[in-house]
């Protein structure tokens, strides 16, 4: 993939987060809490995610897993935090500010993740350029949580 498809990819994720955040939230309200929507979010997901391997032949042995450090499959709790705070957070605040506050959280940890070369990542460290960029994104969420 070249560069303007991973643009393109990641601009159609981070319109899928406010979609998927929007459509939680209704079925939050209509089910009464974020637990419950959020457990038929990830059993809807979980059936299409199945379908889509069946059709494409992509089922794979699960032998691989043992080979994987626990630690890592607590990715699947952040999944469903995640899928929570924005059907939370998306009626109280509105989808602009959730999502503001979502980038800055990413971007903040992300400066930290690359500075130590955590999760395994490359090392990347934190300069005061992307310090500033960090800190405009966060005047960016304030702004638009007014």
């Amino acid at each position: 993939m070249g560069p303007y498809m991973n643009i393109l990819v990641g601009l159609g994720v981070g319109a899928l987060v406010v979609i998927q955040g929007g459509m939680n939230s209704r079925v939050m309200m209509a089910l009464g809490g974020t637990m419950p929507a959020t457990l038929i979010n990830f059993i809807i997901g979980a059936l299409f995610l199945l379908a889509v391997m069946v059709v494409t032949g992509n089922l794979t042995s699960m032998q691989g897993i043992s080979e994987t450090p626990r630690w890592t499959l607590l990715a699947g709790v952040a999944g469903v935090l995640l899928v929570m705070g924005t059907a939370f957070l998306i009626p109280r605040i509105g989808a602009t500010h959730t999502v503001a506050l979502l980038v800055v959280g990413q971007a903040l940890t992300s400066l930290i993740v690359d500075h130590f070369g955590l999760l395994g990542m490359p090392v990347i460290q934190i300069s005061m350029v992307r310090v500033v960029g960090c800190g405009l994104l966060a005047l960016g969420a304030v702004l638009v949580g007014r």
